[in-house]
């Protein structure tokens, strides 16, 4: 069944509202898990200096040096997956016509322990470090009655060293066999008391559905240790199977990228009285220069395996694949700002800037990671972009607030954003030279005799028909890509973000209320912000808050709630130029803290965020395209600062 949406005059978007498909012999039901941690650690030092030159001239250097790290904090790495399936189902459905898809599997609900097999696994080790190293040389001249001279120096590096290395088992198909695996491991639980989003139950179809109701919360560790003893891989992490993680970083995927900037800036400030009425205005300059490398050593494959239906992996070389990439941009940015108390506690405000939007430091790393599985059609990857430019952006603000009581106060501004280089995610194909198992002669003779591009009908066709041709091995199920057997080579869409070519218009309104009682302590805060774009915009939206808030006598309590709008969240879902949309959404949330008098700088406190347990959803072109929903519940935490 499918659902018929037209969206404007152009374009016509078909939606399965239900999906269906049988199988002419079982297929796996697959339940994975996982068990993997990391830690964040992070530091600082800075040292600043202050020197009143003369008495009009103030000088101050500042130099700071920060280092975030990321790591794994598991003997199991920093994450890892799993998988065990039952080899039992016999059909699948889903619904998309609620907020939830629902899944129908023919057999799913009698599935026992004793169906289970270990199937493929990845153990990962992940780590990062970045480091910045700031200088910043900043002077003050007063110009008596003429004003003062804002000027400085900023010298900014910034490193960043991203390692990854995967443990991957690609027995998709499974191993040993089933009933290996002790009952005890595998409880038993259900999966619609999970969620409180309202799905679908195949009334809109015809025919008997068997919602999947049933799940095993599995024994990871004792499922891992079993394997780990009784089963071979051909693959090996440093407890020497393939049941853990690898700490060789430097065999796999090695980025490092270094980020230079300098910049240089002056400003003009005056202030005076028109008719009465105070005003300053600031004229300001800056200058900034950008160099970017980006050094990448990525894992290298030369061979496609079709090892079951629905999965091809890809064979590595053992060799890694070297890069270096470089960019550089440099930017003059002029401001302007003049404000104007026009009555008591009126305030009128106007500037202009121009701005830059530097890429975040994932984007500008080199080198193209591809993904290990693929499927029939394609494969994908992802690449970074060290050449790109940052957003530039031309601003215009103009704003009114009113000051009509101590700590109260309303305010309205309209702003416009002329926007270029905005950066955004496209989908680039390349074939890399590998041969796709899929698509030459075995498989066209195979889809011929069949009469079905099913993928097991397909498999044991050329199992039973070309067991001699050198691309077959019967005994382990698997297929090679070959050119001796005329297969296409395997495309690959590869994510990589870029700068539009387009110019983009934001303009909007922002209004904001605050509001104290007295001196109760007691207040409200209200924000809302209307923004709009001449062309679709990653992450625009509107977005409102509301907040009610005590600040009394060493407490502090605050609930607030927060929404935001639908906004185009991604342009596309990794397989194609396929846009998701996050929905409109809303959360609660609530803290209070409590200063100890008798500790000087000792707070604690506690907070929830997410109290009514909303939920989030993604979509595609149509609300019934759903590609996620998360329920994360709420989430609560109780602690102490110290602060000195």
């Amino acid at each position: 069944m499918y659902h018929l949406r037209t969206y404007g005059l152009t374009a016509t978007y078909a939606t399965p509202l239900i999906y269906s498909e049988t199988y002419d012999s079982p297929a796996d039901l697959s339940m994975a898990a996982g068990d993997y941690g990391v830690r964040n650690e992070s530091g600082s030092l800075g040292f600043n200096i202050e020197w009143q030159a003369t008495d009009d001239l103030k000088l101050t250097f500042d130099a700071h040096n920060s280092v975030a790290e990321n790591k794994p904090n598991n003997i199991y790495g920093s994450s890892n997956n799993l998988s065990t399936a039952a080899f039992i189902r016999t059909s699948a459905a889903t619904d998309f016509s609620g907020d939830l898809p629902v899944l129908a599997v023919g057999g799913g609900n009698a599935v026992t322990a004793a169906d289970m097999m270990v199937t493929g696994s990845v153990f990962t080790n992940s780590r990062n470090k970045s480091e910045i190293d700031q200088y910043q040389f900043d002077g003050e001249y007063y110009l008596e009655d003429a004003g003062s001279i804002d000027f400085g120096i900023a010298i900014t590096n910034v490193n960043n060293h991203s390692q990854t290395v995967n443990v991957q088992r690609n027995d998709w198909g499974g191993v040993g066999s089933a009933g290996d695996l002790d009952d005890a491991w595998f409880p038993a639980d259900t999966i619609h008391d999970k969620f409180d989003a309202n799905g679908g139950d195949f009334s809109l179809a015809d025919g008997d559905f068997d919602i999947l109701n049933t799940i095993f919360m599995w024994d990871f560790d004792s499922v891992r240790d079993y394997a780990a003893a009784n089963y071979s891989s051909s693959v090996s992490g440093d407890c020497g199977n393939g049941f853990c993680p690898s700490t060789n970083y430097a065999s796999e995927t090695d980025r490092y990228t270094e980020e230079e900037s300098q910049a240089v800036y002056v400003q003009y400030n005056y202030d005076n009285e028109i008719a009465g009425m105070p005003y300053d205005v600031h004229f300001g300059l800056r200058y900034e220069q950008t160099d970017v490398t980006s050094t990448a050593a990525v894992a290298g494959y030369d061979g496609a395996n079709w090892i079951a239906e629905t999965e091809i992996a890809l064979s590595a070389t053992g060799e890694q694949v070297f890069e270096t990439k470089k960019g550089d941009y440099d930017y003059l940015l002029p401001s302007f700002n003049f404000n104007i108390e026009v009555v008591e506690d009126v305030i009128l405000r106007a500037a202009y800037s121009e701005t830059i939007g530097r890429p975040d430091y994932t984007a500008i790393q080199g080198g193209t990671v591809l993904a290990t599985l693929a499927n029939r059609t394609n494969g994908g990857g992802s690449a970074g972009n060290p050449t790109l430019l940052p957003l530039e952006s031309e601003n215009i603000d103009f704003s009114a607030e009113w000051y009509y009581a101590p700590s109260s106060y309303v305010s309205a501004g309209y702003f416009r954003k002329d926007t270029k280089n905005f950066i955004s995610s496209e989908i680039v194909q390349t074939t890399n030279g590998i041969y796709n198992p899929a698509s030459g002669d075995l498989y066209k003779a195979a889809v011929a005799a069949t009469g079905t591009t099913e993928a097991g009908a397909v498999r044991d066709y050329i199992f039973a028909n070309f067991a001699d041709n050198a691309a077959v091995d019967v005994d382990n199920q698997i297929i090679s890509g070959s050119a001796d057997n005329n297969d296409e080579l395997l495309n690959f869409n590869i994510s990589t973000p870029s700068n539009s070519s387009d110019n983009a218009v934001i303009d909007g309104w922002e209004f904001a209320v605050q509001h104290f009682f007295g001196e109760t302590g007691v207040g409200v805060i209200a924000n809302y912000t209307l923004v709009d774009s001449d062309i679709a915009l990653v992450g625009i939206s509107d977005t409102a808050n509301a907040v009610l808030v005590y600040e009394n006598y060493g407490f502090q309590a605050r609930v607030a709630y927060n929404w935001r709008d639908e906004f185009l969240s991604a342009t596309s879902q990794g397989t194609g130029l396929f846009p998701q949309y996050t929905e409109a959404y809303s959360q609660i949330d609530l803290s209070v803290s409590y200063d100890i008098e008798q500790v000087e700088g000792l707070t604690v406190f506690f907070e929830g965020l997410n109290i009514t347990e909303e939920y989030t959803r993604v979509r595609g072109y149509t609300d019934d395209q759903v590609l996620n929903l998360t329920e994360t519940g709420a989430r609560y935490s109780i602690g102490a600062r110290y602060t000195f």
